[in-house]
């Protein structure tokens, strides 16, 4: 029996895997395993800490192409500091294995999937950057605000580039295959935009299919309005869809939060549930759902500020950490919590211990990511694929 996630909102609202990089003046139930729900995102309503490592460019991609025109490149390996790709990094209590950055895709690479991210530098004096993404008709698909690489006046990185922008733009899982237009618009004092345009592919992406029938208590759980949820529901999505300039920066290692590989529910199964009134609603999981027992330790992707730690209605105990502008790691179901709203923590802190409290058919940890709101594969952060890899293979591939 395949135990599965209860709380996720209707389909059709809308790792470093594919990380194109465009580069400035060159845009270079009962057991364990039990499924959660993706929390109450939007469910039909509508400080600075120093990185271990850096997103950086492939050397030599920070020129324009023959064209003159800017070129896609992606991130390069870069180590922490006295550190290599394979050692250990002692974060609190655990070791966090250090698996450093995807390699480059080729300068004009321009695919990725339903679910990833595309990051993109600006190293230009500038007022705003923006990027969006538009469909064959002109709509938009997606959109980032871009933020300084370091926060104003507080450099993180030695060496890092007066004026340098960073952008995460997170392609929705929803999104359909086909070609796209990606616009990056920077915005300069003297009133001037410059606008770069590059084409990139949303390739085809197959998700698990399921049928779940559910219980007349479990319809209820899924249905039910209240107003102490109605109040949960919005404070959770001022934070997921915040952007604070001001926010931590880390660009990683990052790493999986708990041990274990098994997973009870993957990133954005669709699903149909079947509810014991004969109505049905149609669903896809936000998250990962990992299947470990009660009691096990949880430990923080990424170094962060943690920005919400509370019992929630749906989705028990929560821990959500802020790690760069826009960007939150969330963990949903925890039996007890460590970690405290304010508090800044680092890529291996413990958070709090799994469990099944919420809406859970059983023991477990719900993992996601957010990036402006939108849900992201967390494997596109760690590295993993399909379950296979765990905290021993979080290199990038």
């Amino acid at each position: 029996m395949r135990l599965r996630c209860l709380v996720c909102a209707p389909l059709g609202l809308a790792s470093l895997a594919m990380a194109g990089f465009l580069s400035a003046g060159s845009l270079a139930g009962g057991t364990v395993g039990g499924i959660a729900g993706n929390g109450d995102y939007p469910e039909g309503r509508g400080v600075s800490l120093s990185p271990r490592g850096a997103m950086a460019p492939v050397p030599g991609a920070e020129s324009p192409d023959s064209t003159g025109e800017p070129a896609i490149s992606a991130l390069a390996e870069t180590p922490a500091a006295g550190t290599t790709p394979g050692t250990t990094v002692r974060q609190d209590s655990r070791s966090v294995p250090y698996g450093g950055y995807p390699a480059s895709l080729g300068p004009m690479a321009g695919t990725v999937g339903p679910g990833d991210c595309v990051v993109i530098s600006v190293k230009e004096e500038a007022r705003r950057v923006r990027a969006i993404l538009l469909n064959e008709k002109g709509q938009r698909v997606a959109a980032a605000e871009a933020f300084r690489q370091t926060v104003p006046a507080v450099p993180t990185t030695p060496g890092d580039a007066a004026g340098e922008w960073v952008a995460v733009l997170a392609i929705p899982a929803t999104a359909r295959s086909g070609p796209r237009r990606l616009e990056v618009l920077v915005f300069r004092d003297d009133g001037s935009v410059t606008d770069t345009v590059r084409n990139v592919t949303i390739e085809e992406k197959a998700f698990f299919e399921e049928e779940v029938p559910l219980n007349r208590a479990n319809t209820a759980l899924r249905t039910t309005m209240t107003p102490e949820r109605e109040r949960q529901i919005d404070k959770l999505n001022a934070i997921l869809f915040s952007f604070d300039p001001a926010s931590p920066r880390y660009y990683g290692p990052w790493i999986y939060p708990v041990g274990a590989v098994r997973r009870s529910s993957g990133f954005s199964d669709r699903r149909t549930y079947r509810y014991s009134n004969g109505t049905k609603d149609t669903t896809y999981h936000y998250g990962i759902d990992f299947a470990v027992p009660t009691g096990t330790p949880v430990f923080s992707a990424g170094d962060g500020l943690v920005v919400l730690a509370e019992r929630r209605v749906t989705t028990g105990w929560t821990v959500v950490v802020e790690h760069l502008p826009g960007v939150f790691s969330l963990y949903y179901h925890l039996d007890a919590l460590t970690a405290s709203e304010g508090e800044l923590v680092r890529a291996g802190s413990l958070l709090g211990r799994s469990g099944a409290t919420g809406l859970a058919t059983g023991p477990h940890l719900h993992w996601e990511f957010r990036v402006n709101g939108e849900a992201v594969s967390p494997d596109w952060f760690a590295g993993g694929a399909g379950g296979e890899t765990g905290f021993s293979e979080s290199t990038k591939k």
